[in-house]
């Protein structure tokens, strides 16, 4: 069990092993070009924390959740500049209550689920997926997926800097549930 508070610079691909907690309470958590937090344990969000990329950066890869990976968070945080917010491959993976999660100013798409059924709720995507990708703010693929969406909100403006799809299912045997959310794509 660990705790981060203050800043935070991560220079390379950081993992949080099964059976682990890393509890984030710092105001901004810096991640170099191209690398990605990895969670097979538990992250915990316990302040308004902003992941984002370098001062000199382009673009993070990203939160990679994996397996029993869990990203909770305890109060509203954001994730910026990253090619994909937040992954969730084979995991239930976010836990969130009624605390906001913004994305935005991503590449490739705010949220990407894969092969899995999670819940999302109160989730704030914006410019999350660029002309070059035509992704979502949410892409969903994987033949078992079929997640939950309720109070999610997609924005963009389907040009090379806004978002390509507000949700994009992947295949004829992947689908979702959408409740109470808005999808507002110009």
């Amino acid at each position: 069990k660990e705790t981060w508070t203050k800043k935070i610079y991560i220079g390379d691909n950081f993992s949080i092993p099964a059976d682990s907690v890393l509890t984030v309470s710092a105001d901004t958590v810096f991640v170099a070009d191209g690398k990605k937090i990895e969670v097979l344990g538990r992250l915990k969000v316990t302040a308004g924390t902003v992941f984002t990329k370098t001062n000199a950066g382009s673009y993070w890869s990203g939160i990679d959740i994996k397996s029993n990976g869990v990203l909770e968070a305890t109060s509203s945080f954001t994730i910026e500049y990253a090619d994909t917010g937040i992954d969730i491959e084979n995991a239930s993976g976010l836990s969130n209550g009624s605390n906001l999660v913004t994305i935005k100013n991503c590449r490739q798409a705010g949220i990407w689920i894969n092969n899995c059924s999670p819940s999302l709720y109160k989730i704030y995507c914006n410019n999350v997926s660029t002309s070059t990708y035509q992704n979502g703010g949410i892409t969903i693929t994987g033949s078992y997926a079929n997640p939950t969406i309720d109070h999610c909100t997609v924005k963009g403006d389907s040009t090379s800097n806004g978002t390509y799809y507000g949700i994009k299912i992947g295949t004829s045997s992947t689908g979702a549930s959408m409740y109470d959310s808005d999808i507002g794509i110009r």
